[in-house]
Order: structure tokens, then C-alpha cells, then sequence
């Protein structure tokens, strides 16, 4: 047990020769089996209020057991379940951050791709435009929009025709 453990009416403490139980209260009292039974019998002789016992020796609720862990005991094992925790999720928040970034960069690249074509697409429909208003120039295209006109390729010294 614990070298603070003593009976909190005699302070006898385990280990002086003599074998006796420990009990405590619901109101964190221990008491040695010599002096629990006056200790508690109306109320807790160190605190006066109405209290129950329990045998220390045995099997103990778990939250009474983890009274008498030692407290930097407690902490460590915190502190190493905190770890655990802590690198699992920073683990998976790393992986998730790296695919999004890949997700946004091939995004990036396909709008670069996509705002090229707009300005390549602009810039062939000022080009049509430039030549419509040309003097003479527009004579072979027509001023519909919307439709597409394909050249043959010119033979004979002829140039090829529309359609």
C-alpha cells in the first residue's frame, strides 16, 4: 500500500508489525479495521457527515482503486494516451492537408488550361471580327454566328471551296 496510508483516528499505518484492514468512507476517510466501527458509527469522527464503508482489501471499484495510484503514474499514462491521440489525428490531418493540396493544384492547372482557351478564343473572335469589317475582307464569310465553315485545301491553283 501506500506510504501515506494510515487510520485516520489512530494513524496506525501498515507495516508496524501488526496485520489489520483499512476501510474507507464515502467521504475519503480511511479508518483501520480497530477503529472503523466507532469512526463511522454515527457520523465520520474527522468530518461529521453520514457515511458508509468499504474494505480495502480485495476487490475495489475502480474509482476508488485509482485513489491510491500514484499521481505522476497518472500523469504519464495521460500523457501517453494524450500522445497517442495527438499524433493519430495530426497523422491523418497531414494526409487529408497533402490530398487536398494535390486536389487544388490539378484544379489550378485545369482552370490555366481553361483561361487559355477563353483568351485563345477571344482573341480568334476579334480576329473574325477585324476581318469582317475589313473593306473586302469579309466578302467570303458570311455575318451568321454559329456556324462553322470548313476550306478545302486549294489544288489546281484554285482556292478550295466552302462549306
Amino acid at each position: 500500500m501506500a506510504n501515506y496510508l494510515h487510520c485516520n483516528a489512530c494513524y496506525f499505518r501498515p507495516g508496524m508489525g501488526i496485520q489489520r484492514r483499512f476501510f474507507i468512507t464515502n467521504c475519503s476517510h480511511i479508518y483501520c479495521e480497530t477503529c472503523v466501527t466507532a469512526a463511522t458509527k454515527d457520523k465520520c469522527k474527522i468530518c461529521k457527515s453520514q457515511c458508509s464503508t468499504l474494505c480495502l482489501s480485495g476487490k475495489i471499484p475502480k474509482e476508488v482503486e485509482s485513489m491510491f495510484v500514484d499521481p505522476v503514474e497518472s500523469i504519464q499514462k495521460f500523457l501517453k494516451e494524450f500522445c497517442q491521440k495527438l499524433e493519430f489525428q495530426r497523422s491523418h490531418q497531414r494526409r487529408l492537408m497533402r490530398h487536398m493540396t494535390e486536389q487544388l493544384k490539378c484544379a489550378e492547372k485545369k482552370m490555366s488550361e481553361v483561361n487559355k482557351m477563353i483568351q485563345r478564343a477571344q482573341q480568334l473572335e476579334r480576329s473574325f471580327t477585324a476581318l469582317q469589317h475589313r473593306p473586302g475582307g469579309g466578302t467570303n464569310i458570311p455575318s451568321q454566328t454559329g456556324r462553322l465553315l470548313i476550306r478545302t485545301p486549294p489544288s489546281g491553283g484554285r482556292l478550295g471551296e466552302l462549306f
